[in-house]
């Protein structure tokens, strides 16, 4: 699938290991159906854990890269000092 195809714009997500798919569905403001059927697509592992869909991070970072964008900006925001005002 080309890069262009998958939606850019995912809102802030903080660090984890492991991401639920309701999770990410919300970040990316999509139905979770239609989140399954893309990150399937894209050869993204999920895990099942009882009723749960779990995705590890380290497979966002290879293969769904607007997802891992998002984590990198999160998490750097989080460690920059507050400004003064």
């Amino acid at each position: 699938m080309r890069p262009s195809r998958v939606r850019a714009r995912v809102s802030a997500l903080p660090l984890k290991a492991l991401y639920t798919l309701p999770e990410l569905a919300e970040a990316a403001s999509i139905r979770r159906k239609r989140l399954f059927r893309l990150l399937e697509r894209l050869g993204v592992a999920m895990l099942r854990s009882g009723t749960f869909w779990l995705v590890p991070l380290s497979e966002l970072e290879q293969k769904a890269w607007p997802f891992w964008e998002s984590i990198q900006r999160a998490e750097t925001l989080r460690q920059m000092p507050p400004q003064e005002e």
